[in-house]
């Protein structure tokens, strides 16, 4: 058993490696991943090695310095025992908010994962450029989740996965150029429809998930801005990795707005994104994402009531 603490005043990422580089899209790797038969793998994971050591380590960092972002506080107690993983309380601390996580690795037979995490005004740009993730949308996040899985492969965890999420997006943008290579046909619907530069603009934007057995039932799926609406409904299934919804892109005109519903079916890995009459959306998902107004879960902003927007 390796047991003390771990005290840093200030830990700088950028002298552990982590640092903000230009961020170059690899083409050819995305290119490749789209054209694989599988989107999650089936490669077991290498869940043995939290056989090799067991821990009770507590962290504490004051402070937490990058060139994208910066943390005031760190703490958590990562105890790992037996194989299984316990990342408790760790919390997050920064100028606008603060996120909470823990974290359950089981590595004994069957493998169980089991994630919870919420976080209120997230740097969504700093923390992406930070970890060098391409950023195609920037802005104010705030995020809940609630997961737990079982399975030894991407695909059984993903298959497997139980919970929900909810996430908001305030004064953001999503950027054309970063996002066409994993969904060339919807954006170019999006950015075609009535967007003339390669970024549109977010006043809002809303996204909730309730999922069972691997399959992500939309509650919300909302992105409002200045000069588009999109609404959507559907479902995604992990385990059968497809996707079927319908998404509808309104874009906002002085007298009367216009509506055009899109379809994406088929699989993770290559779906297929078609426009659709009107009526044909309606026999789909209903009429909630023709509606003038949406009635939004409180549970996704933290609450107990029905907000309308």
């Amino acid at each position: 058993m390796i047991k003390g603490s771990i005290y840093i005043p200030v830990l700088h990422l950028q002298d552990i490696g982590i640092k903000a580089e230009a961020q170059i899209q690899d083409q050819q790797a995305q290119s490749r991943k789209q054209q694989e038969e599988h989107f999650f793998s089936r490669t077991p994971i290498a869940f043995d090695l939290l056989h090799k050591v067991n821990l009770d380590i507590k962290v504490d960092i004051d402070e937490v310095e990058g060139t994208e972002f910066a943390v005031d506080t760190v703490d958590m107690d990562i105890k790992l025992n037996k194989g299984v993983l316990n990342i408790n309380s760790a919390k997050f601390k920064y100028a606008d908010g603060q996120v909470d996580a823990s974290l359950i690795i089981d590595g004994n037979t069957p493998p169980q994962l089991k994630l919870s995490l919420s976080g209120d005004d997230l740097d969504l740009t700093g923390l992406l450029l930070q970890t060098q993730v391409p950023t195609p949308v920037e802005g104010v996040m705030h995020l809940v989740l609630d997961l737990s899985s079982t399975g030894a492969t991407e695909h059984e965890l993903a298959a497997n996965l139980e919970g929900e999420v909810g996430i908001i997006l305030e004064n953001g943008k999503i950027r054309r150029r970063q996002i066409d290579l994993l969904f060339l046909d919807l954006v170019d619907w999006v950015f075609t429809f009535g967007i003339s530069k390669n970024k549109m603009d977010i006043t809002c934007a809303m996204v909730s998930y309730k999922i069972k057995q691997g399959v992500l039932n939309t509650e919300v799926f909302y992105l409002d801005g200045p000069k588009m609406t999109v609404r959507g409904d559907g479902t995604i299934d992990l385990g059968a990795e497809k996707i079927n919804t319908v998404i509808n892109l309104e874009k906002k005109r002085l007298l009367l707005n216009s509506h055009t519903p899109i379809y994406i079916r088929g699989t993770l890995s290559a779906p297929s994104v078609l426009p659709i009459p009107y009526k044909q959306a309606i026999l789909s998902v209903g009429g909630y994402i023709f509606a003038p107004f949406i009635s939004i879960p409180a549970e996704t902003l933290g609450g107990s009531r029905y907000v309308v927007v």
